[in-house]
Order: structure tokens, then sequence, then C-alpha cells
């Protein structure tokens, strides 16, 4: 819920009072519910576009930039160049650690082992080389989201070309 409501107490206060008031008696609160009452889509956020990047999955990217197209007001770039940046950053720091074991690399980045293959998959992906690219044009678009050499652009179209950017590098 954080990373579709931010870090806004009262908001996420206001929502987690909406659900609540929509439960029913007993009622586990699955992703379903939260869809339902909060508006959060389980295949529609940043980390399922996060790994449809890693996959190069371009049907499920433009889907998920169709949906936070569709919703101009609950989307925003920023958390989304957090989360590719973090994930890119790691694909970069993972590509200099041939000759450990999982365990350690793990420890290095700063992950479970769990998803030592996602990340690997995405360094298959995106060698080195575009790895640093793709860092590049985080940091690019991290500007231009602040108004940084940028006029009147909105963030879903930012969004749109870095992914094409990222995408063709």
């Amino acid at each position: 819920m954080t990373e579709y409501l931010g870090n806004d107490l009262t908001k996420i206060s206001n929502e987690i009072d909406k659900l609540a008031l929509n439960l029913a008696v007993n009622e586990t609160i699955t992703s379903a519910l939260i869809e339902k009452y909060i508006g959060i889509s389980k295949d529609y956020n940043f980390f399922e576009l996060q790994k449809a990047i890693a996959t190069r999955d371009k049907e499920k990217i433009y889907n998920i930039i169709s949906y936070f197209d569709a919703q101009p007001k609950q989307f925003s770039i920023i958390p989304a160049i957090i989360t590719l940046y973090n994930f890119f950053s790691r694909v970069y720091m993972l590509a200099y650690t041939s000759g450990k074991s999982n365990q350690e690399i793990c420890k290095e980045l700063g992950i479970r082992e769990f998803f030592l293959k996602d990340y690997s998959n995405a360094l298959t992906n995106y060698p080195v080389t575009k790895t640093k690219m793709i860092l590049q044009f985080l940091c690019e678009y991290d500007l231009k989201s602040k108004g940084v050499n940028q006029v009147n652009t909105n963030d879903s179209a930012l969004l749109k070309e870095l992914t094409w950017k990222i995408l063709h590098c």
C-alpha cells in the first residue's frame, strides 16, 4: 500500500478505514479486496513494471503504462524511477560478483536468494553496458520529472519515453 499511497499517514489511515468499513466480520483482507476498495492493482504496479522491463515483456509493459495513463491522479513517475533505479543498480552490482556464492551475492546486494534469479535474468537481457545506460536514463528522467530541461510533460509521457529508451538501448 505504501508504494501506491506514499508515506502520507493521513491518506493511509483513511484508506485503511475505508477498507475496514467494507469488510465483513472476520473477513480476511485479500489483494482483491484491496484492489476493489483502495484501487491498488496487483497486476499494475511498479514492481510488476520492473519485472516486465527486466524480462522485456513489451505487452505487459504497455498494459501497465496504459493503466497508469488512465489514472493520472493516482500515478507519479517518482516511485517508478526509484523502483527501477534500485533494481538496475543491483543488476549492475551483480555483474561484478563473479566467483562468489549465491549467499554472498545476496548479502552484498541486500536481497533474498529467492530474487537472485530475477536479477540474473535482467543481467542477461541488459548486459553491464546497457545497465549503465539505463541507470543514466533513470537519473535523466528523475531530473525531467522535476522540471529540469522539461516543459509541460506529464508523468505518463515521461514513463513512456523512459521505457522506450530502456527497451531500445
